[in-house]
């Protein structure tokens, strides 16, 4: 795998398997509130190709330069050599390419370099995915990839009104797709992330998948126990693997990147 690594893996698992076969039941009531949300905006746009917001334009960049899966990747899939065969050879040679492409001058940075920056980073028990690491090494403003991702795929779910698409950004999977411990703990309340927890719950029970007796308030307990414990994933990662949901899991971060690369390939 030399480029587009984690959708070459999603790929391999997802085969041509539909994505969120599963969650269609549940999205009745999702879809009719969400499309009420914006109908004028949807007609307009539907009269006349509107021009791309800086947004999208950034979005579309990151799929060019194969960046934008690195948001998506935590601690557990850069420590995954068995199933990521060379992540760790090619992901820090993408994100080099991207900036010196944008013109940062990466002085005595090189792939290799990078590379023992991240590993050293979540030894020490560092929570955040790679794009964001490699955006305090080169000294960017990682939020600005993040609102991307999160406004782009609310707004092409709401104009499409993609009732998968619609599902995960009622129950915020993009937004905890992106979240890792610093914002799980933050300004919130205990009682706001048992209700992130409850959301998480709620789409997969709606969905007839097992959740293993878990509450809102022990999934968020336990999330908190992994952080406690240096975890280096994103709440919606650690939530899965403590349900046994990997494979699902891997379907629903399937379902937000194309999302966002249809913007790039329309």
């Amino acid at each position: 795998m030399k480029k587009r690594i984690f959708v070459m893996f999603l790929a391999v698992l997802m085969g041509s398997q539909p994505v969120l076969p599963v969650l269609a039941e549940s999205m009745e009531e999702v879809t009719e509130e969400s499309s009420s949300l914006a109908p004028e905006r949807v007609e307009e746009e539907n009269e006349t190709e509107r021009e791309r917001t800086e947004e999208e334009k950034l979005i579309e960049k990151m799929c060019d330069t194969d960046i934008l899966e690195t948001a998506f990747i935590g601690k557990s899939f850069w420590n995954d050599e068995k199933n990521f065969e060379d992540i760790k050879e090619d992901l820090p040679q993408i994100l080099l390419d991207y900036y010196e492409s944008e013109g940062v001058d990466p002085e005595e940075m090189d792939a290799e370099t990078l590379r023992e920056l991240i590993d050293t980073a979540y030894e020490s028990g560092i929570s955040a995915n790679t794009l964001e690491l490699a955006s305090v090494c080169f000294g960017d403003d990682y939020e600005i990839y993040r609102e991307a991702i999160l406004h782009v795929f609310e707004q092409q779910a709401m104009e499409n009104l993609d009732e998968e698409a619609l599902l995960l950004v009622d129950a915020e999977y993009p937004e905890m797709a992106l979240m890792y411990k610093n914002d799980w703990y933050g300004d919130r309340t205990d009682d706001e992330r048992i209700a992130l927890a409850e959301q998480i719950l709620e789409v997969l029970e709606n969905a007839g998948e097992d959740t293993g007796g878990y509450t809102g308030n022990t999934l968020a307990q336990a999330i908190n126990d992994l952080y406690d414990q240096d975890a280096g994933d994103s709440v919606l990662y650690l939530a899965f693997d403590l349900l046994g949901g990997g494979e699902l899991y891997i379907t629903v971060l399937e379902s937000i990147i194309s999302g966002l690369q249809s913007v790039a390939y329309r």
